[in-house]
């Protein structure tokens, strides 16, 4: 699996993964808060990762995009 986007809240993440899935794309999130915590002692950002198959990478970046219009979330997501 590839990183398509990564959040501060990992609420959003997870909103991202479902359209994926209700879209056909498999994704997972994967959240490094806890590992974040114990490395650094600022408050984690950035830490919650949007993951989907290699395959999918291409489908999933086309629909971040057509998506970007109507969800500032996404638009506000760190693109890989």
């Amino acid at each position: 699996m590839v990183t398509i986007a990564t959040f501060n809240e990992p609420a959003k993440a997870r909103q991202l993964k479902r359209r994926f899935h209700d879209a056909g794309v498999n994704a997972d999130v994967y959240n490094e808060a806890q590992l974040q915590q114990v490395g650094f002692m600022s408050r984690p950002q950035a830490n919650a990762k949007v993951m989907v198959e290699d395959v999918d990478f291409e489908r999933a970046q086309e629909l971040m995009v057509e998506w970007e219009a109507s969800d500032p979330d996404i638009s506000a997501a760190l693109v890989r």
